[in-house]
């Protein structure tokens, strides 16, 4: 059973979007060569403004990936029919290796209007010296604070870039998802931290540091997972997951575990936990994994639907809602995307 809990709702996008582009469409506009002479032919400016999206198809992000990739095909469909723009979707993989989306980044700087949907904390941190200041980014699914830290550190004015991140930040999703567990269901004495080792999940472990302190409750165990060794074929998913389990169990035997991964690892995380000490283990995460895709994963893997997953989500449920932005959402996915779900 997984119970999902909002932790912030940033509707606005489209709006922040189309702010961003109204310079570009002015600039244009406006221009010398734009304004017709007697007896001259007009020349229309190039209607097409290309957006360019970077995502890993790899494994643990491929659902994230794709719904990502037809959640903005289908937003570019809609809005190219009451435009006088054409809106270009430019797909990129970056396969969650920073050194690829650094070159991709560059690659879609010199082609594209700017950036739209960057997922990964780390590839969109490797990637911002290549990415021109004026260019917009808009709609990353990364770490707020690992942005702006990112920033800081680098001597760059937060402002001198147009960064427009989606996602909030992990502090706040942690106070949400430690405040219903310890309201709703436990307390959180032995609890243990699994996290992705790499700078997504520093952070969210990070956050849920903050939280469980604010509880007077010292982790049971963190560890960290890493991926890494996976994708580059040291591992397997489910043998890094055992090791998590075993580094757990070292410490004792928990009462809840609580996950900072994306969604295959969390999965093969959740699996490795029933299989070592029952059913019973409480599970919570952040919104770093998609609830949709979680619970197929864990039926695929035969986990027992009595377990408990409390998950934080960014955006208002698709399927409850009545919000005006979730609306237009199913109505177009109803119309562009019939097949897909949502």
């Amino acid at each position: 059973m997984i119970i999902v809990v909002v932790s912030r709702v940033d509707s606005y996008l489209t709006t922040l979007l189309l702010l961003l582009l109204l310079p570009h469409i002015l600039s244009v506009s406006s221009s010398d060569d734009a304004i017709p002479t007697t007896n001259s032919v007009i020349q229309l400016p190039d209607p097409r403004i290309k957006w360019g999206l970077e995502v890993p198809l790899i494994p643990t992000l491929l659902d994230s990936s794709y719904a990502i990739k037809t959640g903005l095909e289908v937003a570019f469909t809609e809005a190219n029919q009451y435009s006088r723009m054409v809106f270009e979707l430019i797909v990129r993989n970056h396969g969650y290796d920073n050194s690829l989306a650094t070159e991709s980044a560059a690659q879609i700087d010199r082609t594209a209007f700017g950036f739209i949907g960057f997922l990964g904390t780390g590839p969109l941190l490797a990637s911002l010296n290549r990415i021109s200041h004026d260019t917009p980014i808009v709609g990353t699914i990364a770490g707020g604070s690992a942005i702006r830290w990112n920033l800081i550190e680098s001597n760059a004015l937060p402002l001198q870039y147009r960064i427009i991140n989606l996602r909030s930040d992990f502090n706040d999703e942690s106070a949400v998802l430690i405040g219903e567990i310890a309201t709703n269901w436990l307390d959180l004495e032995r609890t243990a931290v699994v996290f992705q080792d790499d700078s997504f999940g520093w952070i969210g472990r990070d956050g849920l540091r903050v939280s469980l302190k604010h509880e007077d409750v010292t982790p049971l165990a963190e560890v960290g997972f890493q991926h890494l060794r996976v994708i580059s074929g040291n591992t397997t998913w489910e043998e890094e997951a055992r090791r998590v389990v075993d580094q757990i169990a070292s410490k004792g035997t928990p009462r809840a575990v609580l996950i900072v991964a994306t969604t295959g690892i969390t999965a093969d995380t959740i699996k490795a936990v029933v299989d070592r000490f029952g059913e019973h283990i409480i599970f919570g995460t952040l919104s770093c994994a998609d609830a949709d895709a979680l619970a197929r994963k864990m039926a695929d893997r035969n986990i027992p639907r009595s377990v408990k997953v409390v998950m934080t989500q960014a955006v208002p449920s698709p399927s409850f809602s009545t919000q005006p932005v979730v609306v237009q959402y199913r109505n177009a996915m109803a119309r562009f995307a019939p097949n897909e779900s949502f």
